[in-house]
């Protein structure tokens, strides 16, 4: 394992030598196209680490000033940190900047920094396409008018908006509905990709807050809603007669989220992948949907393509529903979270045999898909009996044994 405090004193290391390169070498800097900066989170405990965060802080003006000259970068992600008006001016005024990620916007108060009038500032300036953007408290003034800047970039087509959470204290922080209330409709109308977190659990008008944004974005593509406390289902019947559940959608191709919203979003709509887990559910609670009806309950407009699930545990009806009510599937991502191995039952056997077009499967057990890249023999039991009942499979996978490829 490796030991945190050096992990921070290398780090450490690596910027000073960095920005003694760009003394050095001033033209390196139009060669970043990535630039990370701030800190990763933020603790009230004091650690022997707290020490080289003060050093970070005392050096962290000198990569703001570098901010400027960074001409070709195309990626800032800003970690925890405090911003001058004068900084993030510059931020917003990057030529080629196309992603921007924010940690607890929020801006220094010093009294020579003067609030920046943002609508002095081109909107369109830089070609900005995707905003990732959480808050580690309610927005002051100020921040509240920089995010109001932000959004009303007519080039910004993603937007993720999630609550930052205080460990010591449980709370949350969300973008608060009045920001998105003072955004013009064409902001809205120019999103294809939405990522946002409900947090279910509060009220019932942090949904009716949240339903209303969405349903202004009449033209996406992709949707992503989590969920961050349980689901009930008083809290599920209040979704699903929401605005949004009664929004048209007609471009929406993709859903990821909770299972159990997905229907209200899915139904009716022209969606072919769906990425959905019940991870959120107490299924002892009564009246809230199982998985296999959840499945049922999708209908999309038009045949789904690709389903992911991620489930506590394999069980043969999820495999039943899918096979009776989406047979034309191409790809399967099953993730089994209880870390058990597939039995391979005439059930599941079944199920497989009615998807006919699947060409990708995924079997996971809790175990991360990416480490693992074995190559699985044509002659292993699972290959053959999957072969057998999904003639046009070419791609598969199984965390604990590794990858098969159809060989041409």
């Amino acid at each position: 394992m490796v030991d945190p405090f050096n992990q921070s004193v290398e780090r450490l290391r690596r910027i000073e030598a960095l920005l003694n390169l760009f003394n050095r070498r001033p033209e390196v800097k139009s060669w970043i196209r990535i630039l990370y900066m701030g800190q990763t989170n933020i603790s009230r405990r004091r650690t022997r680490d707290d020490d080289h965060k003060n050093k970070y802080i005392a050096i962290e003006p000198k990569i703001h000033n570098l901010v400027p000259g960074l001409r070709g970068l195309n990626l800032l992600v800003c970690g925890i940190m405090s911003f001058s008006s004068s900084l993030f001016s510059d931020i917003l005024q990057l030529p080629n900047l196309d992603k921007l990620q924010l940690v607890g916007l929020q801006f220094s108060q010093n009294t020579s920094d003067q609030m920046q009038d943002w609508n002095t500032i081109d909107h369109n300036r830089s070609p900005l396409r995707s905003l990732n953007v959480r808050l580690l408290k309610p927005p002051s003034a100020e921040t509240t008018q920089a995010l109001l800047h932000l959004l009303q970039r007519e080039t910004l087509t993603e937007l993720t908006s999630r609550p930052y959470r205080f460990r010591e204290l449980e709370d949350w922080i969300t973008l608060p509905p009045i920001i998105f209330a003072h955004i013009p409709d064409y902001v809205f109308t120019s999103l294809r990709k939405l990522n946002i977190v409900l947090v279910l659990g509060t009220s019932d008008v942090e949904v009716q807050h949240f339903t209303q944004f969405g349903a202004r974005c009449p033209n996406l593509v992709s949707l992503t809603i989590r969920s961050l406390f349980e689901e009930t289902p008083r809290e599920l019947d209040v979704f699903r007669r929401s605005s949004l559940a009664e929004h048209p959608f007609p471009t929406l191709q993709e859903f990821s989220g909770s299972l159990t919203l997905a229907p209200s979003l899915v139904q009716g709509r022209p969606v072919r992948r769906v990425i959905g887990d019940i991870l959120r559910i107490n299924e002892r609670n009564r009246g809230v949907p199982s998985m296999p009806s959840n499945i049922v309950a999708l209908k999309p407009s038009v045949p789904l393509r690709v389903l992911h699930l991620t489930t506590r545990c394999w069980n043969d009806d999820d495999i039943e529903a899918v096979a009776q009510q989406h047979p034309g599937l191409e790809e399967l991502v099953y993730e089994d979270l209880s870390g058990k191995i597939l039995d391979w039952s005439a059930r599941a056997e079944d199920g497989f045999r009615k998807l006919g077009n699947l060409k990708r499967f995924t079997l996971g057990n809790g175990e991360d898909l990416e480490v693992l890249t074995d190559a699985v023999k044509d002659d292993d039991y699972l290959i053959v009996k999957l072969r057998s009942a999904c003639p046009n499979i070419q791609w598969a996978r199984f965390s604990w044994l590794g990858i098969w490829k159809l060989c041409p």
